[in-house]
């Protein structure tokens, strides 16, 4: 086992739990569907990432650049959220 599989095997699993997180909540009925889209796309962009780790060449790297995409929108997402709600 190398050290780039255990980090993308750690990446791959902290993305998961998110996401299984996220639908927890949605399945009980807690949090906005902002927060909940904003976290699924954290979650995604995690599982790419750590996937995308592994690959080598330019199909991975875009991918890779993609994941970070994800993740950069969901926490603009989120910090917009949760600056609307401390304004109001």
């Amino acid at each position: 086992m190398t050290f780039t599989f255990i980090r993308s095997l750690v990446l791959v699993t902290v993305g998961a739990l998110l996401a299984g997180h996220t639908l927890f909540r949605w399945a009980r009925g807690q949090g906005g569907s902002g927060e909940r889209a904003a976290a699924l796309l954290i979650a995604c962009g995690i599982v790419a990432a750590g996937l995308a780790l592994n690959g080598r060449g330019s199909v991975s790297s875009g991918v890779l650049l993609g994941a970070l995409a994800l993740v950069a929108a969901g926490l603009l997402a989120l910090a917009r959220r949760r600056g609307r709600s401390l304004s109001q």
